[in-house]
């Protein structure tokens, strides 16, 4: 027989495949004896666990590997197989024996002889960098996500704010159009004047935002004050003809570190909601007020006002187009905005609110003091 026609044998060698293959894929094989619970690896599930040559360890000694989480549950799925034949194909992380934290995927089946577990078999692969490149894309696709969302925010939040303001302006130029004392007409021509400008301030914000896409960047140390100042300019018709008393009290901080067409939203959003439901048997009283606790900064808004039902309303308060009250103006716009800016910086909002009692927003930022 000459040389070449032995070739083949010799390629076709089952062990010449075991082994090419298992260090193609990365694959070992084990065995665990079922009565002294003596483990066996090949030279392959050794690599992997960065161990010396020859290492055999015993189920709980080969268990240790496995990081804490993953090694409560490779235990209790392995001693599973043992007891009820339970076949498993896991993919879990391992802490080698010189300290390399890897994914690996682990897969066993028991051996039976006389319908009684006499041990478990299974292959050992070496996952870590396929995992990774999963894990990976799968962040990638999640800030894809966040960001469609942002977007899709930003949009309602966009037409929210724009049509506050023009709806103030088409209440100025209505009662314009109904009054005759020229000085009146002044007063409101001059009314008009600072909604537009404040139009135009809101129309730059929201440009340089969308342009810069710098959501969680080139913060500012904003005045709650001033911002809420501001809100009451923009709702001042509204406060004066429902009598609202707005009490302040800032003494905790005045400042939070954050964007502020975000706090102006904010802000006006909740006043604007204050006096949009309040109670018809009383004036609005709306309190805004700062606090430390545990070092975190908070903002609480209390009113007086129509108070919302929480059993029946709690999981949809902030969700979007959601409404809670008969009011013509109501458009489940304005907490649903609040809510997106404050979680905008990684901050919380909790709502406490009784029926015909009020409502209190306590908002706690990201920022510490």
């Amino acid at each position: 027989m000459n040389e070449m026609s032995i070739i083949p044998h010799k390629i076709l060698n089952e062990e010449f495949f075991y082994r090419e293959t298992a260090e193609m894929t990365r694959t070992g094989g084990w065995y665990v004896d079922a009565n002294s619970m003596t483990a066996y690896w090949d030279d392959m599930v050794r690599e992997i666990h960065e161990v010396e040559p020859g290492y055999d360890p015993n189920v709980n000694k080969g268990i240790s590997f496995y990081i804490n989480g993953d090694r409560e549950i490779i235990a209790k799925t392995f001693f599973k197989c043992v007891k009820e034949g339970t076949e498993f194909d896991m993919q879990l992380r391992i802490k080698t024996a010189k300290n390399n934290i890897i994914w690996i995927r682990t897969k066993g089946k028991a051996v039976k002889k006389n319908g009684k577990v006499i041990g478990v078999r299974g292959i050992f692969q070496d996952i870590d960098l396929q995992k990774k490149k999963e894990l990976q894309l799968q962040k990638t696709l999640t800030v894809i996500q966040s960001q469609t969302e942002k977007l899709q925010s930003f949009a309602h939040i966009v037409s929210h704010n724009l049509r506050s303001h023009s709806g103030n302006l088409e209440l100025m130029f209505t009662l314009l159009d109904e009054l005759k004392d020229e000085n009146e007409k002044k007063h409101y021509i001059k009314q008009s004047r600072q909604i537009c400008k404040s139009l135009n301030e809101t129309i730059e914000q929201l440009n340089e935002i969308l342009i810069t896409r710098k959501w969680n960047e080139e913060l500012a140390d904003v005045n709650i004050k001033d911002s809420l100042y501001r809100a009451k300019k923009l709702l001042s018709k509204n406060i004066k003809n429902q009598k609202a008393t707005i009490i302040e009290k800032f003494d905790a901080f005045e400042k939070i570190k954050h964007l502020q067409i975000s706090i102006d939203s904010i802000l006006f959003n909740l006043l604007s909601n204050a006096l949009k439901f309040s109670h018809p048997e009383r004036p609005p009283v709306i309190e805004i007020s700062t606090q430390i606790k545990k070092g975190a900064k908070m903002l609480m808004f209390t009113d007086n006002g129509l108070g919302i039902d929480m059993t029946k309303y709690g999981h949809k308060i902030f969700g979007l187009y959601k409404t809670f009250h008969e009011h013509k103006e109501a458009r489940g716009l304005g907490l649903f905005t609040v809510k997106y800016h404050v979680e905008q910086l990684n901050g919380k909002i909790d709502i406490d609110s009784q029926v015909n009692l009020g409502t209190r927003f306590t908002i706690t930022f990201n920022e510490t003091y």
